[in-house]
C-alpha cells in the first residue's frame, strides 16, 4: 500500500501550547506589546501636559477675577 509517514505525538496538551507560546514571544511579550506602550507612553504624557496648562490657565483666571474684584471693593470701600 502506500508510505504513510508516522507523525510522533505529544505526550502533553499543556506542553505544545507553552512551547509555541515560548517559540512566538520574545521575554514573554507579545510584539503588539511594544507599539501599545508607546501609545500608552503618549497618551500619559498627553494628559499630563493638559492638565497642566488647565492649572496654568485656572491660576491666570483666579487671578484676573481676584484683581477684578480687588478693585470693586476699594471703589466700594471709598463710597462709605
Amino acid at each position: 500500500m502506500g508510505y504513510r509517514k508516522e507523525v510522533p505525538r505529544r505526550r502533553e496538551k499543556g506542553g505544545e501550547n507553552m512551547a509555541y507560546i515560548l517559540e512566538h514571544t520574545v521575554l514573554g511579550f507579545c510584539w503588539w506589546d511594544l507599539p501599545a506602550a508607546i501609545v500608552l507612553i503618549v497618551v500619559v504624557v498627553a494628559c499630563v501636559w493638559k492638565h497642566h496648562d488647565m492649572k496654568k490657565q485656572e491660576r491666570e483666571l483666579e487671578d484676573q477675577i481676584s484683581e477684578l474684584y480687588a478693585d470693586d471693593t476699594v471703589k466700594l470701600d471709598s463710597r462709605t
